[in-house]
């Protein structure tokens, strides 16, 4: 399209003389923040090409972050780009299994190890650390085909592959001879351990299923949830101070032993592990990197309306700021425990360790509390596992304070269903245009520099498809954008 100079400049003057910063809150806007996206796709593609990449794929326990960052990322972009990167991780994954025992069902080789802990909550099996590892990473992968199987706008080949990825986690997941114990009402052995299967279970109910086989048996996935999560959440016990703040022990403790320092060495060989007046050991407070797991699956239960409710989100955000946090605005830094204790010297890992493991459960409640956000801003990079961070970061400022409703599935109702930080989506299966400046919380703000950027890239680089600047979701920028943009204005 032609631009009459004299149409073009009489535009640009009244820009410039009306507006030296405009901000507007466009319906549906994705108000995402670009900064944390090109870092993601950075780290993530550092990740893909590197060996790591590999060795991922046989120990689905450290695809965690990657899986929860991508699943993240795409909720808060809807880039089909993430979630095809997802699937590439889930589905090479899977297809390193092998039928180790001859019994028909598909495990990874290197998890033959056994734990400490009984895993399975059943005496009469092995304590095998394959419980442990398996659910940990499959619990995100279940999370991609919940967020697939709610989008009816994705192309079929997605809605196929999630079901294949549906069907493995039933059988060999749900199923596994050493593990389905875990999944069945009632287990509560190991507190932090016992969210894997809890948030497999409301992944896979969310996303429409409604009753599970477990060993021949047939239960309601929503019972067992409504189960599991009130025996987690009556494991939570008010901190000495009564300041607000919340601790947990590893197993299900009748208290919390606070000796230190022998009850904060981590997998010290000789030490006792501390235990509670009925025999439970495990019950000094939790370290803050196990601890994780237990948060995440508390957003999410709270997020679908399941036991938890706004004021253990609280709770937990008290725990962070006034325990866990070292209170320096500048240079944040995170305790290890969660009582704001540091592992001794000569555990296992070394003070502030355990702490710097905050993704995505202690970061995901920055979409809860502005404040949070502000500290997880500043944190120093390369000092936690950024690919979660990153992805957790942008869906904190895309999703807020939602609930899932519709069991997370989108319907035109004028609601956000599927907490993406769009309404309604699905029914037109078109996306709304970026914002081309910057995203404060709910606002779009221009300020000149965007609105020159825009004008020299209408001018100077005609019909690109740059997504930024193509603002009327034509695929080309050009002088139906500034008018667009202008229409926006002048409303």
């Amino acid at each position: 399209m032609r631009v009459n100079p004299k149409i073009f400049y009489s535009l640009v003057l009244t820009l410039l003389i009306t507006l030296t910063l405009y901000s507007w809150y466009p319906q549906n806007a994705l108000a995402y923040n670009k900064e944390y996206q090109t870092n993601f796709d950075r780290i993530y593609s550092d990740f893909y090409n590197s060996s790591r990449y590999s060795y991922v794929l046989n120990v689905p326990y450290s695809n965690f972050p990657y899986l929860s960052g991508l699943s993240s990322m795409y909720e808060s972009t809807q880039d089909t780009k993430y979630l095809d990167s997802a699937l590439g991780l889930i589905e090479g994954s899977f297809n390193r299994q092998k039928d180790l025992n001859g019994d028909g069902f598909m495990e990874w080789e290197s998890y033959n190890g056994l734990s400490p802990l009984d895993h399975d909550n059943n005496a009469s099996t092995p304590p095998r650390l394959s419980c442990l590892y398996t659910q940990r990473g499959i619990k995100e992968a279940s999370r991609v085909v919940r967020i697939i199987k709610n989008e009816s706008c994705l192309d079929k080949s997605y809605q196929d592959r999630a079901d294949i990825i549906i069907q493995k986690i039933k059988k060999d997941i749900i199923n596994d001879p050493n593990c389905y114990q875990r999944f069945k009402p009632g287990f509560s052995t190991v507190h932090h351990i016992v969210s894997h299967p809890a948030v497999i279970l409301l992944n896979l109910y969310l996303a429409g299923e409604d009753n599970i086989e477990i060993k021949g048996e047939s239960f309601k996935i929503l019972d067992i949830l409504t189960v599991q999560t009130n025996l987690m959440r009556s494991s939570q016990f008010d901190q000495p101070e009564n300041d607000g703040t919340v601790f947990w022990g590893n197993t299900s403790c009748e208290e919390i032993k606070t000796d230190y320092p022998t009850c904060y060495f981590v997998n010290v060989p000789g030490v006792p592990a501390c235990k509670d007046y009925s025999n439970h050991s495990w019950c000094q407070p939790s370290d803050v990197s196990h601890a994780n797991d237990y948060v995440y699956a508390t957003t999410e239960f709270y997020r679908s309306g399941i036991t938890y409710t706004r004021n253990d989100i609280k709770s937990l955000s008290n725990t962070l700021t006034k325990k866990i946090w070292n209170q320096d605005s500048t240079q944040p830094k995170f305790r290890d425990f969660l009582d704001g204790n540091l592992e001794p010297e000569g555990g296992q890992y070394g003070a502030w360790k355990m702490g710097s493991n905050l993704a995505p459960g202690w970061i995901s409640l920055g979409a809860f509390e502005s404040g949070l956000r502000d500290i997880f801003s500043r944190i120093e990079p390369d000092s936690l596992n950024m690919v979660g961070y990153y992805g957790e970061l942008t869906k904190n400022d895309v999703v807020g304070d939602c609930k899932y409703s519709n069991r997370s599935k989108e319907i035109t109702d004028g609601v956000d269903n599927d907490c993406d930080g769009l309404i309604d989506e699905n029914s037109s299966c078109t996306l709304p245009s970026p914002c081309p400046g910057n995203v404060v919380g709910d606002s779009c703000q221009v300020d000149m520099l965007d609105l020159l950027e825009l004008l020299s890239q209408i001018v100077g680089h005609p019909n690109d498809n740059n997504p930024k600047y193509d603002l009327d979701g034509d695929t080309n920028v050009g002088m139906s954008d500034l008018l667009f943009l202008l229409d926006i204005i002048s409303r």
